[in-house]
């Protein structure tokens, strides 16, 4: 079947005269063209690129911000006890010369003492505690304190004591024996129950302990 005739017409009207070559300004034209789209292609691949760079980072920061909670989570967590060293600070000891509301919490249940500024936490000891809830409960203050004591009942010691209930009851470090030696046993048991009733803390806190915790600051046992 033959095309229509006006649509023949038609596409004849559209051909070049010279044949269907074009000209001289026909080709730079179609050159211009040419480049232009490869310029708009080049700037569209470039805003696509920056886009997945974009969409990339933006999950990244999400997945970062969703997991800061457990990472801060698994830098606070309790250390457990066999991994404790007994003679070193539990963590960074505070400089409390300009704290106005100290006071001491002991948390049984957890083997921990928190010294606080008013009701935020600004350093927490491992500890142990006296075996057969022997530890008084309730609230008491710091007292008197020295350098080291014997009880030769127990046939045991300890440095840097600090007295929250009389001189029965102290903090201080884990347990010497009669030539001052630092009773490695009883050392590895910070983080549990294990005295008469005193509070132990690894050697470098109970110095610490003695040294920055004035007279008269609150101490809550629960």
């Amino acid at each position: 079947m033959s095309c229509p005739e006006h649509d023949v017409v038609g596409v004849a009207a559209e051909l070049p005269e010279n044949g269907g070559e074009m000209t001289p300004r026909e080709a730079q034209a179609h050159s211009e063209l040419i480049r232009a789209h490869r310029i708009i292609a080049g700037l569209v691949l470039a805003v696509v690129v920056l886009l997945i760079i974009l969409v990339i980072n933006l999950a990244g920061s999400n997945a970062s911000a969703d997991e800061a909670p457990a990472t801060q989570q698994a830098e606070t967590a309790e250390t457990p006890a066999s991994e404790i060293d007994w003679q070193a600070p539990t963590g960074t000891q505070p400089d409390l010369s300009t704290m106005t509301e100290l006071r001491v919490d002991v948390r049984l249940g957890d083997q921990r003492v928190d010294v606080k500024n008013g009701d935020d936490v600004i350093y927490t000891m491992v500890a142990s505690s006296g075996l057969d809830n022997s530890t008084p409960t309730g609230d008491f203050t710091i007292g008197q304190r020295g350098e080291d004591f014997f009880n030769g009942d127990e046939g045991m010691g300890a440095n840097w004591w600090t007295a929250f209930e009389g001189t029965t009851y102290l903090f201080h470090s884990v347990p010497t024996d009669t030539e001052g030696n630092y009773i490695e046993s009883e050392a590895l048991k910070l983080g549990e129950p294990a005295s008469h009733g005193c509070v132990r803390l690894t050697v470098a806190d109970a110095k610490w302990f003695y040294d920055a915790i004035p007279t008269d600051t609150p101490v809550h046992i629960a």
